[in-house]
């Protein structure tokens, strides 16, 4: 492949690379990549992120390496053959890089001055959201499916906005 730019796909075979950290304690992840036709000739990367292409519809597939540059190194269309230390470590990653909270059950809701306080039950366990603009904080991700962001970026998912409570559907009937 000559000249390769940012919008080039390399789809990495997963039996041909390993991910891993310099030391255990580290949060730092390497890659070296031998043996793969894809993306030739061999190399390492000193320092990896982690991403999925589709985070919310096929968050298993199509995991996606960015190197220190914020460069596209290539997309594993599944894991399957992977190693299964990289796959820990690509999970570890995930986990940090998508933490969401999906939301239970309603503990609380104040709301005052314009700033709707929600205390609620996650899989997660107990969790407060300030939400100021309900509508600019909703964003769907299917007919009955919300993320909602606060205005510090932490997130929380509601599966089904059908099933929430009539104090939770009520404040969130703005948005929906």
């Amino acid at each position: 492949m000559n000249d390769e730019t940012d919008s080039d796909l390399v789809l990495l075979t997963p039996s041909a690379a390993r991910l891993f950290r310099p030391t255990p304690e580290s949060a730092t992840v390497r890659l070296t990549v031998e043996n793969d036709t894809n993306l030739s000739p061999d190399r390492s990367y000193l320092s990896v992120r982690v991403a999925r292409a589709f985070p919310f519809s096929n968050g298993e597939k199509y995991i996606g390496l960015r190197d220190s540059a914020d460069k596209d190194i290539g997309t594993f269309v599944t894991l399957d053959g992977i190693d299964t230390e990289s796959r820990r470590i690509i999970a570890e990653e995930l986990e940090r890089r998508y933490f969401l909270p999906v939301w239970k059950r309603t503990i609380r809701i104040l709301d005052q001055y314009g700033i709707i306080e929600w205390e609620m039950e996650t899989d997660r366990g107990i969790r407060t959201y300030l939400l100021r603009n309900i509508k600019d904080s909703v964003q769907h991700l299917s007919q009955n499916r919300v993320l909602v962001t606060d205005p510090d970026g932490n997130r929380f998912d509601v599966p089904d906005t059908t099933t929430l409570d009539a104090r939770a559907y009520d404040v969130m009937a703005k948005a929906l």
